[in-house]
Formats: C-alpha cells, sequence, structure tokens
C-alpha cells in the first residue's frame, strides 16, 4: 500500500513540475527507455559472467562441477529439443530455397 502511495505522490509531482502534459509524458517516455536501456545492459553483463559467479560463490571445485554438468546437460539432452522448437521453420524455408534454386 505505501508503494501505491509513494509511486502516486511522485506522478502527481513530476506532473505538476512538468508544466504541461506534453512534458511529462515526453519525461515518462525517456525514463522508460533509460530504464530499460540499463536493465538491459545488466543482463547482458549477467547473462556473460554468471559462470564466473558461479565458480566465485562454490569455489573451483563444485563451481567447475556444476558448469560441466550444466554443459553436459545441456549438450545431451536440451540442446537439439531447443533447437527444434526454436528453428522448426527455418529448415523448411532453407528447403524451399533450395528447391527454388534448382528449378
Amino acid at each position: 500500500m505505501s508503494f501505491c502511495v509513494l509511486e502516486t505522490r511522485s506522478l502527481v509531482g513530476e506532473f505538476v513540475s512538468s508544466g504541461n502534459a506534453g512534458d511529462f509524458i515526453t519525461g515518462q517516455i525517456a525514463d522508460l527507455l533509460l530504464r530499460f536501456s540499463v536493465a538491459s545492459v545488466q543482463n547482458t553483463v549477467y547473462a556473460l559472467i554468471w559462470p564466473a559467479l558461479l565458480v566465485d560463490r562454490f569455489g573451483l571445485l563444485w563451481g567447475g562441477g556444476a558448469l560441466a554438468a550444466i554443459y553436459v546437460v545441456f549438450a545431451g539432452f536440451l540442446q537439439r529439443p531447443l533447437q527444434r522448437w526454436l528453428f522448426e521453420g527455418a529448415a523448411d524455408e532453407r528447403a524451399g530455397d533450395n528447391e527454388d534454386a534448382r528449378k
């Protein structure tokens, strides 16, 4: 409940200080784009460094073992189903392109 009250106060304060509705909307859009951009960069960094964080957290033996186990599970059991699911239409399109090229 306090979050709603604080958020409402913040929005009303920003609207009053902006002068008009156009400035308020422009400011809100700019704020949204900035927050989205920062969150995207954070997610990219976390996606790149999570193996190092895992090794740092659990040590070289357990963290490295966990990474090896994750790799074996992914490569052995998950990779092909995920590729089929994600790229099921791509193989059909390539086959169609090859048939068109032969004609």
